[in-house]
């Protein structure tokens, strides 16, 4: 009971004693009645109703909030009023959004699968595109590949300028960078790459028979050169540049074996009869 309704007096019998007032009539009364003598009044009612707000009441309360704010806040406000009311139960209990459910309503979009080609531009390898070996075709005579470690691709790990196409393996978690050519995974594949026709990297026992070959110049400025890798995972950076590969004339021969990979810059294989 308000402690503001309470005073003293000596109107009765027993002395001083204290007094309470009803809230509808005004009239003072000893604080133990129940009821009021002059209308009827009951306290314990007051008591009840002014412990705490109905459960609907609360749930009326917050669904004006919610017509208000149109915001998710309402499920965790009408919780706490619901449980201070103390008339809660299972049923009343709402199940509170998630965090990322709350911020947004919208459905989220899958990105479309890629079709396999990576054109020119910057990639993140293991996440943009998935670490393995890939083939890059030129799509103009002169094309470039380069590994980096930013994605500004301002330090260089590896690059190199290539005519016709290029082997490569993206195994790291740096950038990769294609400038002019396209890329498509070594295994899916299914294009022609001939080393009787252009220059390039290619895979004996796909793209050509193992064997010894002839090698013709494409160019009559020195600037030819070969170099067979032991594998496709065994690809060396530069290592067509090794001593006595290079500056050739006709003549020249050279004896690939199955599953090696024939490096060829400005000259191809003359085809055995």
């Amino acid at each position: 009971m308000d402690n503001n309704n309470l005073h003293k007096t000596d109107d009765f019998n027993t002395g001083t004693i204290d007094e309470k007032m009803c809230p509808r009539c005004g009239k003072f009364l000893p604080k133990a009645v129940s009821f009021c003598t002059e209308c009827g009044f009951n306290f314990s009612e007051k008591e009840k109703s002014s412990s705490s707000p109905s459960a609907v009441t609360v749930i009326a309360a917050a669904v004006v909030i919610a017509l208000l704010t149109g915001g998710c806040c309402v499920f965790f406000l009408l919780k706490d009023m619901l449980a201070s009311s103390g008339e809660t139960s299972e049923a009343d209990i709402i199940t509170e959004p998630s965090f990322s459910e709350a911020l947004s309503s919208e459905p989220v979009t899958e990105m479309p699968e890629n079709d396999g080609i990576y054109e020119m531009g910057t990639y993140k390898i293991g996440k943009d595109i998935p670490k393995g070996a890939y083939i890059l075709t030129g799509a103009m005579d002169d094309a470039y590949y380069g590994l980096y470690s930013d994605p500004e691709c301002n330090n260089t790990i590896s690059s190199k300028w290539f005519k016709g196409s290029a082997i490569v393996n993206l195994e790291t978690d740096d950038y990769v960078e294609f400038l002019w050519c396209n890329a498509v995974a070594l295994e899916d594949f299914d294009g022609e790459n001939s080393p009787f026709e252009h220059s390039g990297m290619f895979r004996c026992g796909v793209d050509f028979e193992p064997g010894t070959y002839e090698l013709v110049p494409t160019t009559d400025q020195g600037y030819q050169m070969y170099y067979v890798h032991d594998s496709v995972r065994l690809i060396e950076d530069g290592a067509i540049y090794a001593s006595g590969n290079h500056g050739f004339e006709n003549g020249t021969k050279v004896t690939v074996k199955e599953g090696e990979i024939l490096e060829l810059s400005w000259c191809i294989l003359e085809k055995n009869e």
